[in-house]
């Protein structure tokens, strides 16, 4: 077996190289950090609609306003103020199947109908709603679809799906999840939208990366916004006040009624 290697980087005493690029020289100052995220990732630098969608997937994807991951930010924040890291990790560490999980899931989800309809021959609408009233008639949830906010359309959603158009990057992914919406509402009656999620999976499967790799392309982008609550929650904190209402809002309830009620 050959020993194991890196491509990620090296560095000597007058040079740093990040898969293959000159730090200094090629990169620092001449490349958006978002190209560089996308180069880390996927191991070489995007051209320009990549660029310009993995960029506006990253800002999509950073702010949530005050949601259980910034909660997390900003209550580490204040009980350990002298490590922000550890804020920012907490506010990242909350990513799974209910938050930003499900652009994995909806990816995992998009590949598999595609490579049905690729392995049988049948059209994808067939095997769409085959899946459709298998699972969403069932009670089984969509990935990347259904917001509790934007109940209507997701404006990210927009935004993504025209620069994918403009771009000519629109691909297999959009077209697939599109389907995937229309036919959950001809079958179930209900009007789900297409969420940020269910976007930002499409666009990038549509950019060629692999549903695996999304949840770690989106974390970049969560870390960025648990250090802006971080940084706010240091120079205007929240917590002191959530803290005060706990009580109020979270009543104590005596157990005893419950363990005899369990007898």
């Amino acid at each position: 077996m050959s020993a194991p290697r890196q491509s990620m980087g090296v560095a000597s005493a007058d040079r740093i190289v990040v898969r293959g690029h000159d730090l200094c020289r090629d990169l620092a100052g001449v490349v958006p950090f978002g190209d560089v995220v996308f180069l880390q990732i996927v191991g070489r630098l995007p051209s320009t609609p990549e660029s310009t969608i993995g960029n506006a997937v990253l800002t999509c994807l950073m702010e949530h306003g005050m949601t259980a991951g910034a909660l997390a930010a900003r209550l580490t924040a204040a009980g350990s103020p002298e490590a922000v890291q550890a804020a920012v990790a907490a506010g990242v560490l909350g990513a799974g199947s209910v938050f930003l999980g499900a652009l994995e899931d909806c990816a995992v989800l998009l590949g598999t109908l595609h490579d049905g309809h690729v392995r049988t021959k049948a059209p994808l609408p067939e095997i769409v709603r085959t899946w459709v009233r298998r699972t969403v008639c069932d009670g089984g949830r969509v990935p990347g679809l259904g917001h509790p906010i934007h109940r209507d359309q997701d404006p990210r959603t927009i935004r993504l799906f025209e620069l994918a158009t403009e771009l000519g990057a629109a691909g297999d992914a959009l077209h697939t999840i599109t389907l995937l919406r229309d036919t959950v509402e001809e079958e179930t009656g209900r009007s789900l939208p297409i969420n940020a999620d269910g976007a930002c999976a499409a666009v990038l499967l549509d950019l060629g990366f692999p549903p695996q790799l999304l949840r770690c392309y989106a974390a970049v982008a969560r870390a960025a916004g648990a250090a802006g609550h971080v940084a706010e929650e240091i120079t205007r904190p929240t917590t002191p006040l959530l803290l005060s209402r706990i009580d109020e809002l979270v009543p104590y309830e005596d157990p005893s009624p419950l363990f005899e009620e369990q007898r």
